[in-house]
């Protein structure tokens, strides 16, 4: 027995059973053998029960229901000397049928020689803190149910304007609008499967940006048409998860700049690879972007971002709060530091 528990044992006995009937907490006492000598006011509003004589005198091991959730063996336990404590158990009282949730503490009474003669039970009625519990994770359900309906909508209707544009593909000749059209496909696309990720996800707060990033590199691969056999992908993230204020900019970087490596690192048949990477520094986060193609005709110019073609990166790394820093040698690196938060 602990020392505190010790404290208790001796100096419980010298408390009147009026000061126990004070108590703001259920309070019984049971004799060797389980016959209960003391019930409490407090106990008798738990239970449900009227009067607490009604209590008094019966042997609690012999109570079915004591024996139907399992607290007969805890009693035997207390009265063999080991102290213990039970939270949070539904339990309808057997005399008064009142159904709450409880959580119990059982104390050994021992007399000089260290003998167990009594166990003093302390109970918590708990039953109004486990029904606003209840109706939290109700709300949070009926939210996350509403977000996934929210996210599947979204979806379903990027997916609507995402065909639209499919079906003027066929209809545009002029090389430049093609082009223009196949970039809007595909940046809708990557934000489409940001939602549908969402969708899917038991996690609604991140993506998994490993796997999002799987689905999103295979789609542009198929979209410009790029050989596998000649150019190869490895993503090097560690199952980072972002929230959708970070996620949806930092999908679009992604897709513009590989979107860029496919149209031009590697002209011809010209064989090549791409890296992506995600790292946890500190507070923040470094997304790189590796090539090693031709690289950029001209000088990277951080003070004219359109020379470059990335001005959308650009502007969507000023969304992140981050910081763009562009390295061309033997190919293209792009590196984005952005913060967590």
């Amino acid at each position: 027995m602990s020392e505190e528990n010790k404290k208790c044992s001796s100096v419980l006995p010298s408390i009147s059973q009026e000061g126990l009937d004070n108590l703001p907490f259920g309070v019984y006492i049971i004799k060797k053998g389980g016959v209960v000598e003391f019930f409490n006011k407090e106990m008798a509003k738990i239970s449900g029960v009227k009067n607490p004589k009604e209590v008094e005198g019966q042997n609690i091991l012999e109570i079915p229901n004591y024996k139907k959730y399992g607290l007969d063996k805890y009693v035997k336990q207390g009265l063999e000397g080991k102290p213990f404590k039970l939270e949070n158990i539904k339990y309808v009282s057997y005399i008064g049928k009142k159904r709450t949730y409880r959580s119990y503490y059982g104390i050994p009474i021992k007399n000089e020689k260290g003998d167990t003669i009594k166990l003093f039970c302390i109970v918590e009625d708990v039953t109004e803190k486990k029904e606003n519990q209840k109706k939290i994770q109700d709300n949070l359900e009926e939210k996350e149910a509403l977000l996934k309906e929210l996210h599947h909508r979204v979806k379903n209707n990027m997916q609507i304007i995402y065909s639209l544009l499919n079906t003027q593909v066929s209809k545009i000749k002029d090389e430049e609008a093609l082009e223009i059209i196949k970039e809007s496909k595909n940046q809708i696309k990557s934000m489409l499967l940001i939602h549908e990720s969402l969708y899917q996800s038991n996690n609604l707060a991140g993506i998994n940006l490993k796997e999002y990033i799987e689905d999103l590199a295979d789609n542009l691969f198929v979209a410009y048409g790029t050989d596998r056999d000649l150019v190869h992908y490895d993503i090097k993230i560690n199952s980072a998860e972002l929230n959708i204020e970070k996620a949806i900019p930092c999908a679009l970087i992604i897709n513009e700049l590989i979107s860029n490596c496919l149209k031009h690192a590697f002209p011809g048949k010209r064989k090549g690879n791409i890296e992506i990477k995600l790292s946890s520094v500190g507070r923040g986060y470094e997304l790189e972007i590796c090539d090693d193609g031709i690289g950029l005709d001209c000088e990277p110019n951080l003070e004219d971002i359109k020379s470059i073609g990335l001005d959308l990166v650009s502007t969507l790394t000023k969304q992140l709060g981050g910081i763009l820093d562009i390295i061309s040698s033997g190919g293209t690196k792009i590196k984005i530091s952005f913060p967590k938060f």
